[in-house]
């Protein structure tokens, strides 16, 4: 489940290549167009598993100042349980059924770096919106299909004829502040599990005080680190998420003596996936909805703002 008024972000890269691989490369900024007059077209989807769930470009705009590609995809898929809603005080259940032809649908936000990594061209950085269903082994095909669909792309082949081509993408994680050394290298100390309440929880005691967040902490009282260490927080996760706890925070020992921690949605299947990347987390004051129809504004904004000072990071290093 997520969060209406907090999103997870994780930093990728996606590197551009060519099909067939022995035609000349593209930078992303100069097939942009094209991707963005296939949104236009009405008809940027992709469907998959015999028809029965789909990815598209909902929304898609380019901010050509600071040269980035804002996208908003969507994943529905009919094969998805319907949802069901429960009241907290009685229990009682309603399930909210699927239409003829509908599946249960999710939206991620995407920004892309449409200039090239400073030191590594045909390389671009990314944010993505860290949506279960809708990671980068969808969107990373999809973004190739896309590309197959709206953009043919001719060179000389070297013997006087034509090569026809068209743009691949590749993806990958980018790694956050050495944490998977820092991890194997180190110790788990304390996790501790964190659930926030809107409208308190009950335990308040005074007119003017109102519970808004609960911490959980959990010390760990054996030396624990490296797959260790990942193994226990895979097996932690989805008993944090049962109980209500939707963030968690691991703190542990670098071997220099330093206590290092890292923050992270429970919603996340694969902690190890999660102390690889690097991630932010954005609060927002109006709710978000697990399927978005437009780009937001606001997460658009810090987008931007993070694509930006990746770029500076990367002309830094």
């Amino acid at each position: 489940m997520l969060e209406q008024f907090s999103r997870w972000f994780t930093h990728q890269s996606i590197e551009m290549r060519s099909i067939p691989e022995e035609a000349p490369r593209q930078a992303f900024h100069s097939v942009v167009d094209d991707l963005l007059g296939y949104f236009e077209s009405g008809n940027a989807v992709w469907m998959i598993d015999n028809d029965n769930a789909a990815v598209r470009i909902r929304d898609m705009e380019v901010d050509k100042k600071n040269e980035i590609a804002f996208l908003l995809l969507t994943y529905a898929d009919k094969n998805i349980a319907d949802p069901a809603f429960s009241n907290l005080e009685t229990g009682d259940l309603r399930v909210e059924e699927k239409l003829e032809g509908e599946g249960v649908a999710v939206s991620a936000h995407v920004a892309i770096d449409l200039r090239d990594r400073s030191k590594t061209p045909f390389v671009n950085n990314v944010i993505l919106e860290d949506v279960p269903g809708l990671g980068r082994t969808k969107i990373e095909p999809f973004l190739t299909y896309a590309f197959r669909k709206s953009c043919r792309l001719e060179s000389d082949n070297g013997d006087g004829g034509i090569l026809r081509f068209r743009p691949a993408v590749s993806m990958s994680g980018r790694m956050g502040e050495t944490l998977k050394n820092d991890l194997s290298a180190g110790k788990l100390s304390f996790v501790e599990l964190i659930k926030f309440h809107e409208d308190g929880d009950g335990l308040d005691t005074e007119p003017s005080l109102q519970v808004d967040k609960a911490i959980l902490r959990l010390r760990v009282t054996e030396e624990v680190g490296g797959r260790n260490a990942i193994s226990l927080l895979n097996n932690l996760l989805p008993k944090a998420k049962l109980a209500g706890y939707t963030d968690i925070k691991v703190s542990w020992n670098h071997d220099a003596g330093k206590v290092k921690s890292k923050e992270f949605g429970t919603a996340r299947e694969d902690a190890g996936d999660v102390l690889t990347l690097k991630t932010d987390k954005v609060v927002v004051e109006k709710p978000l909805s697990q399927c978005e129809e437009k780009l937001r504004k606001d997460i658009v904004t810090h987008l931007r703002a993070g694509i930006i000072a990746a770029r500076q990071s990367d002309a830094e290093t």
